[in-house]
Parts: structure tokens; C-alpha cells; sequence
């Protein structure tokens, strides 16, 4: 059963080519768990656009917060997002989908945010297509998992 849902989405562009995590603009949401038994279906999604490279990748994370103590929910390897360029006039542009369970445990308000980071020096342009823009949603499921 499904107890509540919430969605927020992000228009603004990321033009990065920094190794550090950061936030996808708008992709952040708060939700307050009825029990906590519950599980959080979280699902993300943005476009992102590498610019000619002899190789580029990123990464990506949902990072839940409650109560300020903060918990990366799925982070992505290196090897699971690397894009390697055979010639360097090439682009690369897709739409990164993904769908990841949470069982927080709790019933306190819980904020889930979208974070990015490049590899390699690569620079990697974010919600770039008005398309699809980034879009973050949280469903909470009554006792299941």
C-alpha cells in the first residue's frame, strides 16, 4: 500500500568538472515516514552531456539526511559510469535513471537529495535538456521489505 508520495524537480543546469559531490539543483525533497517499518522508493533521474574527452564519467548518489546525520542510500562506482571516448570529437548525451529502495527506520522528517561528481577531470553537463530535467521522487510503502 501506498502511503504517500512526493516529487521534486530541478531545471538548472550543472556545468562541472569537479571530482567533489554537489547538489543537483531542485532535486531535493523531504519526507515524513508514517512508521517505521516503512520502505522509501526513491527514484531519480536527470540528463547529463559529456563534452568531447578522450575519457569522462560521473557519478551519482541519493544522500538521506535526518536529523543532520547524513547516509549515502546507492553510490556509483567509477567502473559502472566511466565513458571512454575512442575520438575526441565525440559526444556523449543520455538520460541517467534509477530506482533504489531505503528502509530508514524512522519516523522523523527525512530530506533525500540528488548528488553528482565527475572522474577523470571530465566535464559533464547536467539537466542539460529541458526534456528531461532532473526529477526526484519519494514513495513511501506500508511494511514492505
Amino acid at each position: 500500500k501506498v502511503l504517500q508520495v512526493v516529487t521534486a524537480a530541478g531545471n538548472t543546469q550543472l556545468n562541472t568538472n569537479s571530482g567533489t559531490y554537489q547538489d543537483l539543483s531542485g532535486m531535493s525533497l523531504n519526507i515524513t515516514p508514517s512508521s517505521t517499518s516503512s520502505t522509501i522508493l526513491l527514484t531519480h533521474q536527470f540528463s547529463y552531456i559529456y563534452a568531447a574527452n578522450n575519457g569522462a564519467g560521473f557519478g551519482s548518489y541519493v544522500l538521506r539526511t535526518v536529523g543532520g546525520s547524513s547516509t549515502i542510500v546507492q553510490a556509483q562506482s567509477n567502473a559502472q559510469t566511466y565513458i571512454n571516448y575512442k575520438d575526441s570529437g565525440e559526444q556523449f548525451q543520455t538520460v541517467w535513471n534509477e530506482q533504489l529502495y531505503d528502509n530508514p527506520s524512522t519516523t522523523s522528517q527525512i530530506n533525500y537529495k540528488t548528488q553528482v561528481a565527475t572522474y577523470s577531470s571530465s566535464t559533464v553537463r547536467f539537466n542539460f535538456d529541458s526534456i528531461y530535467y532532473g526529477r526526484i521522487t519519494a514513495m513511501e510503502i506500508a511494511g514492505w521489505l
